[in-house]
């Protein structure tokens, strides 16, 4: 997406953030003109790179915010903590990660109940994690409950294990409540570790 800046926007961006400061008045001059006629967030990365000590993927993340598109959906953070927080939010748009942006309600199907007792099993999967990881530490990891592996701080779950593990069966629809789970939790960097789902 191109995108028109004024001269001020690109300074202001530069002197924060530390950016083009091999450069010489003419090719601030270029790079103003240059951005004030539509520029792409590839193209000013580039050309801000090749006059900073920073690296491309820093410049990246600096410039993204430039060319966020502001009508678009928020991207998912976790900030739904609690049952009703979820109930509450079923219909809003996010961009969740591995399905792109969509409601959980459409991803779902979900009834309220179903969030909530997927809520319930979440707390019980994240207690559980987080107390795993003390036998990771001590490298006795074969007897995760979890069907944990990868490293203490980046572990990847097994859906089957967990869900045996806490019962699941108990609680209503496996495809369902795992689904919702791991929409809501993947990733997710808990006090332990981030979290990943696996089959």
């Amino acid at each position: 997406m191109q995108k028109q800046f004024e001269t001020g926007t690109i300074y202001a961006l530069c002197n924060k953030h530390k950016l083009f400061t091999c450069g010489s008045n003419s090719q601030y001059d270029k790079l103003f003109t240059l951005a004030g006629a539509g520029i792409t967030q590839h193209e000013l990365a580039k050309i801000l790179y090749v006059c900073s000590d920073k690296t491309l993927d820093e410049i990246y993340a600096i410039t993204g915010d430039l060319f966020k598109d502001p009508n678009a959906p928020a991207e998912y953070n976790y900030e739904w903590t609690h049952a009703e927080d979820i109930v509450a939010n079923k219909h809003t748009e996010r961009k969740f990660r591995g399905w792109g942006v969509s409601t959980l309600h459409k991803i779902t199907g979900a009834t309220d109940q179903e969030y909530r007792v997927a809520h319930g099993l979440w707390l019980k999967l994240m207690q559980t994690f987080n107390d795993e990881a003390a036998g990771y530490i001590r490298g006795d990891h074969t007897t995760s409950k979890l069907g944990s592996i990868g490293e203490v701080d980046e572990r990847e779950v097994c859906r089957s294990n967990w869900w045996d593990a806490l019962g699941g069966d108990e609680n209503g629809d496996y495809d369902k409540l795992t689904r919702i789970i791991e929409i809501l939790h993947q990733g997710e960097t808990l006090e332990t570790g981030t979290i990943s789902f696996g089959s």
